[in-house]
């Protein structure tokens, strides 16, 4: 038995083993002379967190049934399918032989407890996959296309240089699309370098995929497989790279958000809402994060704040009674300013403005909708911004 039929093989085992308790749950519910399809419908119903695994299971291997090179197709079973091939020899017993027959009232007692479980573990299941993507950014951004064809020529044409496809890799990473999915899943499937393999596993689990990593490939052992990449870890370093590296130069945003991070909750929503207007947004603390670490700011965080400014095509800035305290945010507003960057002012809480931030026009959100203040008409923001663009 090769290697990735044993993996499927080791799989089905442990969710046989995973089935136990809910069959023989979805048995004492069971009216008499129940269906197969009753049965199904039930589990689907209370167990539907493990049902939505099975499917997940399903969908993967069929998926890699497409590629997969061996003679027989891997296959892993529909839902409905291995759920009764597991529960066959009890559903066999059970219609032959009730022996313990609930009550009226235990059943439904037991009802109730399974449907609060499950409502639990769906939400937290739901409540995890958001704390895992919630500061990515749900648009594509006009650079990725470049950065992922360049991940596959440096990976031919130049493989020592792990560094450039693991930074490849964690840029792509930081935007939430489905057209991703499969970029990764190529990742995982023929990268020779070890941490590029695992970083695409990782993405993958976040974005709550069904995944498993595969086993390397055959032949020469690459001599980069153990290399460990390097990112930059400080200002300086991240300066130097927008310096000499090409695909750094090509990034550019829709909108450079100024602002003060204890502001987590209201930046994460304004990021949000104009993602839905299709808008790629710049938070440094989201795109940067590595090379802009809080602990280790210098001279070189506010040039590369500036530079990535440059890269925007304007400036909101999200006001609070928190930005008094800040020393980058009269910067970068300055530096907008002195470049001609069209600029908008979000004043969430109602405090005073300074006088440079008064005199421009102002933001509102209503209902997940944006709209800039002009001359007391209402111009909802990318229409905005579009005009600022044909201004120039």
């Amino acid at each position: 038995m090769g290697y990735s039929r044993r993996k499927l093989s080791q799989l089905e085992t442990l969710y046989g083993k995973q089935l136990k308790k809910p069959i023989a749950d979805i048995i004492r519910l069971m009216p008499r002379n129940f269906s197969d399809a009753e049965f199904v419908l039930a589990f689907q119903k209370y167990y539907r967190y493990i049902w939505d695994d099975l499917c997940r299971e399903h969908n993967y291997y069929v998926r890699k049934n497409k590629t997969f090179r061996g003679r027989k197709p891997l296959l892993f079973p529909s839902a409905g399918a291995f759920v009764l091939s597991k529960a066959g020899h009890v559903i066999k017993k059970a219609r032959q032989d009730r022996q313990v027959v609930l009550s009226q009232e235990e059943k439904d007692k037991l009802r109730c407890e399974l449907e609060r479980q499950c409502i639990e573990k769906l939400k937290k299941r739901e409540e995890k996959v958001k704390e895992n993507t919630i500061l990515l950014q749900d648009v594509v951004p006009n650079y990725a296309d470049n950065m992922i064809d360049s991940y596959f020529y440096n990976r031919k044409n130049n493989p020592a240089d792990v560094n450039i496809r693991y930074y490849i890799l964690k840029e792509i990473a930081k935007f939430d699309n489905k057209r991703f999915i499969s970029f990764f899943f190529k990742v995982m499937s023929s990268e020779r370098n070890d941490s590029c393999r695992e970083f695409a596993f990782r993405t993958l689990k976040k974005w709550d995929m069904t995944v498993h990593l595969p086993k390397k490939r055959k032949g020469r052992k690459s001599p980069n497989e153990h290399v460990q990449p390097a990112l930059p870890s400080n200002p300086d370093e991240q300066m130097q790279l927008l310096y000499t590296l090409q695909l750094e130069k090509e990034k550019s945003y829709n909108v450079f958000l100024s602002h003060r991070s204890t502001d987590r909750g209201k930046v994460i929503h304004v990021k949000d809402t104009l993602n839905r207007y299709g808008l790629s947004v710049y938070v440094d603390w989201m795109l940067d994060s590595e090379g802009l670490p809080r602990e280790k700011m210098n001279d070189n965080t506010i040039n590369v704040l500036k530079w990535r400014i440059l890269q925007s095509d304007c400036l909101l800035y999200l006001h609070t009674e928190n930005c008094k305290e800040s020393t980058f945010i009269p910067i970068e507003l300055d530096y907008a300013d002195e470049h001609a960057k069209p600029m908008a002012v979000l004043n969430f809480d109602g405090s005073l403005e300074t006088d440079t931030t008064q005199c421009k026009p102002h933001v509102a959100i209503k209902e997940d909708r944006v709209f800039v203040v002009v001359d007391g008409k209402e111009i909802e923001f990318d229409k905005w911004l579009n005009i600022k663009k044909q201004e120039k």
